[in-house]
Parts: C-alpha cells; sequence; structure tokens
C-alpha cells in the first residue's frame, strides 16, 4: 500500500509558509544564531585591540603633552604625530596635564633611570628588583639615552596592566566581564595620569594580575604546562617588587590545599612545579643580594629605612643607626607588640577601606556618577566572592597582596595611589561581575519563569550564604565604629594623649545634634545643629585629665558672639567665647578632676546661645542643606592624662 503523506506530515518536513500568524526568527534571534563561537572570539579581540588601543592613546598622549615634543629618534616622533592626532577628536578636553621635567619632578623614576644606566647585568645584586630597569634600559636604547624612556616603560607596563585586567575578568568571571573591566581601567583618568610618569607600580601591577590569573588556571586545570606558566609569572612578579611573596606563598598554599583530599597529590605535585621555576628564576637575585648585602630580601628591607625616617619627621636615618634597623617583619611585628589595638585598626583599614575609597574618582572626567555606581557595585561583588568558592582565591591575592602596604599607608609618601593600583582590577572585575549575575538572573526569570528559577535555589546553600554575610558585615561595622573609641581608650591606659575626630568612623563618640561632615581644606568636622550635643570620651581610670576641644564658631558677615558651655553630668566644666580666624581653627582648653566624672565612656554637653541658618554663609558647607541651623563646628577633642 502506498503512503500518503498527511498534511501534518509536510509541515514537519517543509518550511512553514510565512504567514502573519507564524513569524521567523527575530532580528535578536537571527543575530544570536549568527553569532558562533569563532566569530564570538574574534569580536571579542576585536574589541580588546580596540580598548587596548585607546588606553595606549590616553597615556601617550599624557606622556607626549608632559614630557615632548620630541625631536628623536623617527620612531617616536612619528608616534607622536599619530598620537596627538587622533587624541585631538578622542581624548576629553578636561584632561589637561601640566607640562613637566623628569628630572625636576624627582622622585624614584629619577633613580630608575640612573640604575638602569648602570645596569651590568639583570640579576645584579641591588636595592630594586631588576624587571623595570631592565625595561627601562631597553627603551632608553629605542630611545637613545633620552630621560623619556622610563615613562615609555611605564606607560607600556600600564597597557599590559589593562591586558592581564581583560584575563582576570575572564579567568574569574567571563570574557565579557574583562573587556568592561578593561575598559574602565584604560579610561580610568588617575590610572592615566599615574602610568608616565615613570613609576614601576604599572609593572608590578602587571605581573600581580598576570599571577593572578595563572594561578587560577592552575587551580582549574593543574598540569606541567599551567604550572609553568604560574611560576614564570610569579618570578616576574618578585622580580619586579621582591614583596610579592607576600601574596604569592598563601596563594600557592591555597591552590595546593584548596580543593580537599580529591586531587590532592596533583595538586601539590604541580605546586610544587610552580614554586621550583619561580625559584630558579629568582634565586639568582636573591643570592647576588645576599653575597653583596648579607641579606637576601635586601630589596624589602632597604625601605624600612625611608617608613622611619618619615615617622621621625626627618629627612633620613642617620648612618650610625643604620645597622640597628629592623627588617621590614620587624618593622611591622613591632608595631603590633607595642600598640597592638591601635596597629590592629591600621592594618585593617590598609587592607580594606584605604585601598577602596581612594579609586573610583578618576571616572568624574566622564561622569561624575560613575564612580559611585562602580564602587557600590564592587562591593556587592567582593561580598558576593566571599560565598562564591570560585572566587576565593581571588580574595586570598587581593587581600595578602595588600599586606605590604597596610602598615605604611598612613605614613607621608606610604600611602600614594599608586601603592594600590593592582587591586583596582579586581574591584573593577567584581563591580561587573555582579551586573553580569543580575543580568543571567533576570534573564532566567524570563526564559523559565520565577518558580522554575526559585526552584533551582538550594535553601540550605543561601541560608550559610546570608548567615557569612550577615557575620562579615556586622563585623566591618563593628570594627568600623568600635576601634577609633578603643584605640584612644587604649592610649590612654598608657598615659599617651588620645584624639577623638570627627569623621565616618566617629559613631562612639559624637551622638545625635550633629550634622553631617563637612570639610574645609584639611579639615573634616561636624556642625552642632541643636542647643545642647553630646561628646563621648573614654576617661579609663579614676584621675584628671587634660582636654582640648578644637572649635569654631559659625562665621558669617554680622554674626553675633557665640558662647559655648561644657559640662559633664550637670558639673560646669569651662565656658568660652568663641573666636574666628580664617587661619587657624580655635583651639580651647579645660581640665576634668577625677571627681567630676565616673571613669568610663563618659559624656561632656555643650550647649551654645544661638543656632544661625546656614544659608547665612552663602555658598559654603554645600553638603548640608542651606536651611540647617548650626551653633559651632567641632573639628575634634584631645585628651591629655
Amino acid at each position: 500500500m502506498t503512503h500518503q503523506p498527511r498534511a501534518d506530515d509536510v509541515c514537519m518536513n517543509e518550511p512553514a509558509s510565512r504567514t502573519p500568524s507564524s513569524p521567523g526568527p527575530s532580528v535578536a534571534g537571527r543575530l544570536a544564531e549568527s553569532l558562533t563561537p569563532g566569530r564570538m572570539r574574534t569580536a571579542r579581540a576585536v574589541l580588546l585591540g580596540l580598548i587596548l588601543a585607546y588606553a595606549a592613546i590616553l597615556r601617550l598622549d599624557g606622556l607626549f603633552v608632559s614630557y615632548g615634543p620630541f625631536d628623536h629618534p623617527a620612531w617616536l616622533v612619528r608616534t607622536q604625530g599619530t598620537v596627538t592626532a587622533v587624541a585631538a577628536v578622542t581624548v576629553p578636553v578636561s584632561r589637561a596635564w601640566p607640562h613637566a621635567d623628569i628630572q625636576r619632578d624627582g622622585g624614584d623614576p629619577v633613580n630608575y633611570l640612573k640604575f638602569s644606566r648602570e645596569m651590568r647585568s639583570f640579576y645584579q645584586a641591588h636595592v630594586r628588583e631588576p624587571v623595570f630597569l631592565a625595561a627601562t634600559r631597553v627603551m632608553l636604547v629605542l630611545s637613545e639615552n633620552q630621560d623619556v624612556a622610563v615613562s615609555l616603560a611605564s606607560v607600556i607596563f600600564s597597557v599590559l596592566l589593562v591586558f592581564a585586567t581583560y584575563l582576570l575578568g575572564a579567568a574569574y568571571t567571563s570574557p565579557i566581564v574583562g573587556l568592561a573591566a578593561a575598559a574602565a581601567l584604560a579610561i580610568e583618568h588617575d590610572a592615566v595620569g599615574w602610568s608616565f610618569h615613570g613609576w614601576r607600580d604599572e609593572a608590578s601591577g602587571f605581573f600581580c594580575i598576570l599571577s593572578a590569573c595563572a594561578l587560577v588556571r592552575l587551580h582549574d586545570k593543574p598540569g606541567r604546562r599551567t604550572a609553568v606558566l604560574a611560576g614564570v609569572a610569579a618570578a616576574g612578579a618578585c622580580l619586579t617588587r621582591l614583596s610579592s611573596f607576600v601574596f604569592l606563598v598563601p596563594a600557592l598554599l591555597y591552590v595546593a590545599g584548596g580543593g580537599g583530599r580529591t586531587g590532592l597529590r596533583t595538586r601539590v605535585r604541580v605546586v610544587g612545579i610552580a614554586v621550583l621555576v619561580m625559584l630558579c628564576l629568582v634565586a639568582p637575585y636573591l643570592v647576588n643580594c645576599a653575597r653583596t648585602f648579607g641579606d637576601p630580601l635586601y630589596a624589602i628591607n632597604y625601605h624600612v629605612l625611608f617608613y622611619t625616617a618619615r615617622e621621625h619627621g626627618v629627612g633620613a636615618v642617620p648612618e650610625d643607626a643604620r645597622a640597628q634597623m629592623p627588617s621590614a617583619f620587624g618593622y611591622v611585628s613591632s608595631k603590633f607588640r607595642d600598640r597592638p589595638l591601635e596597629a590592629f585598626d591600621t592594618a585593617i583599614q590598609g587592607l580594606t577601606t584605604y585601598p577602596f575609597e581612594n579609586k573610583w574618582r578618576g571616572f568624574d572626567v566622564w561622569d561624575s556618577r560613575i564612580g559611585p555606581l562602580l564602587a557600590g557595585l564592587a562591593m556587592l561583588g567582593l561580598l558576593g566572592w566571599l560565598v562564591q568558592p570560585r572566587r576565593h582565591l581571588g580574595l586570598v591575592v587581593l587581600g595578602s597582596s595588600l599586606v605590604p602596604y597596610m602598615m605604611t599607608w598612613p605614613v607621608s609618601g606610604g600611602g600614594e595611589w599608586r601603592f594600590t593600583l593592582h587591586a583596582y582590577p579586581f574591584f573593577l572585575v567584581a563591580a561587573f561581575g555582579i551586573v553580569q549575575s543580575a543580568a543571567e538572573g533576570v534573564r532566567s526569570v524570563f526564559t523559565t519563569g520565577v518558580r522554575p528559577t526559585l526552584a533551582r535555589l538550594e535553601p540550605r546553600r543561601i541560608a550559610r550564604q546570608a548567615a557569612v554575610l550577615a557575620v562579615t558585615i556586622a563585623a566591618a561595622f563593628g570594627v568600623a565604629d568600635g576601634m577609633p573609641y578603643l584605640v584612644a581608650r587604649d592610649r590612654l591606659h598608657r598615659d599617651e594623649p588620645a584624639y577623638v575626630l570627627a569623621g565616618r568612623r566617629d559613631t562612639l563618640m559624637f551622638s545625635d545634634g550633629w550634622s553631617d561632615l563637612v570639610t574645609t581644606g584639611n579639615v573634616v568636622a561636624r556642625f552642632a545643629t541643636q542647643p545642647k550635643v553630646s561628646l563621648h570620651l573614654p576617661l579609663p581610670a579614676c584621675r584628671s585629665y587634660h582636654i582640648i576641644l578644637r572649635m569654631d564658631p559659625f562665621h558669617f558677615e554680622g554674626a553675633p558672639e557665640q558662647r559655648v558651655r561644657v559640662t559633664t553630668g550637670g558639673v560646669m566644666l569651662g565656658q568660652f567665647v568663641l573666636a574666628w580666624n580664617p587661619e587657624k581653627v580655635g583651639t580651647y582648653e579645660f581640665d576634668v578632676s577625677a571627681a567630676a566624672f565616673t571613669p568610663g565612656r563618659v559624656q561632656l554637653d555643650l550647649e551654645v546661645d544661638h543656632l544661625d541658618a546656614l544659608s547665612m554663609a552663602g555658598d559654603l558647607y554645600a553638603e548640608l542643606p542651606r536651611h540647617q541651623l548650626v551653633g559651632f563646628k567641632l573639628w575634634y577633642a584631645g585628651v591629655v592624662p
């Protein structure tokens, strides 16, 4: 019997006619189908190339404006002409770089030039590690021995850092996140501004991020090839900044033991290969330093001299005292031994708030909303990394890489933006990673529906993650708000002066009735917004204390005299008529006898005669609403035993 095809058979085997009731694929659908894996890789490569090219243009434009023009060699002149022409139509007008001179600017770049010209061998014993010196020496040859060589070297590494940021995003999240993070770092004004002045931080940042990428590949795909690559990247990091050992050791230990017993032998073996490769490449430099200076870590320990001198307010440590200087480890450990609470507080800030908060402003030349938005997303992203095992290695590298700067950031010259440049790629990857996660969640809801999406979530895992985040956030707020008070109390226990400053961490000292923070020059203060406000001081012993208040009246033309009365428990401690001096914050002092208070957290009440509307001062103090009533402005309270 001959089979006669049915109508539905025809429909299954032949293309359906295009009718309004059965439309063909949408434009988006056809576009998605056309993006094969090969085309996606090509598109990513093109985008990455454009990002790197623009990063190079921004940095070279800054270099040529600051240190140019150049009349030789020919390749540099041609590059200068091309970059200048392209920058004229692609670089924002707000990026105006002042003309400068490398020798006049001074600092480490001048020393890098000197050391590079004197360089006799790659592994020579020296106070500076060899990679950046060697790169500068190559650029000296190419630039015909011009000082701009050190700037060219740092620019090259700055562009390479943008590339490494892409690799970091691709390794820890996705290539799309890598492209977004690389693009953000490419245009960030501060990153561009530091890049052409000849510092080595771009180089050390590049090798730090490259090491982080190589280590995650070693963790995910343990093998001889990934081990060798990780070892080479780690060696580059150490030979650029020897303190890289501080983040490499915990990261390698995490790779070896972070996966439990499954595959432990394999992971230990490949980590051993990576360590062997790293040591083979770094050991000649360490040996030469040990033979010449008697210290293989001379390039680290030497810099204790700089920070010790700055802490004591002198230009340099006397020669007869240098022999007794501690090592870098001894310098840090002495801080914790002598003042453990203060050292802990300094270290926590150096590992968290300091490197995070001094970023983000470089996006203001594009749009002032970009920086705060990315900062908020980065904070959410990093919190998410805490509960994502795949990201823990990134947190290990990020946290431990900041350890060398955690105690020196408050020292003059020790808190420069460039020192924590290497943390920026992690922040940017975390920021764009949370955007991708949110987009994937929304897409899942629209694709499969709300219930199937929620059904895939594991309640127990979500509960554990929520508990971890809750504890972390609570601890962060506890340290942020509680440590300044405890540090002040500890200093008074040691019979040392303590200072309670207005700031974002003053919650335990400033109670209700104070305004938001206002900044005038270098002074951060709060206004009294009620007739009576309170200040809480840690007075731990039953003894007399000398109190110093740095405060000013609310000043405007024709302002009436302002009087402040200070009491505790109803006992009058002092009464002051506030004087206005535009050059200096006023100082008012008084004593608190032992009979006037009970040791502990003592409340001082400050009462004013009158309050005036902030609008009386015109446009000053734009941080506060114009209708705000204020009395006086307090900078800090000092307590002297």
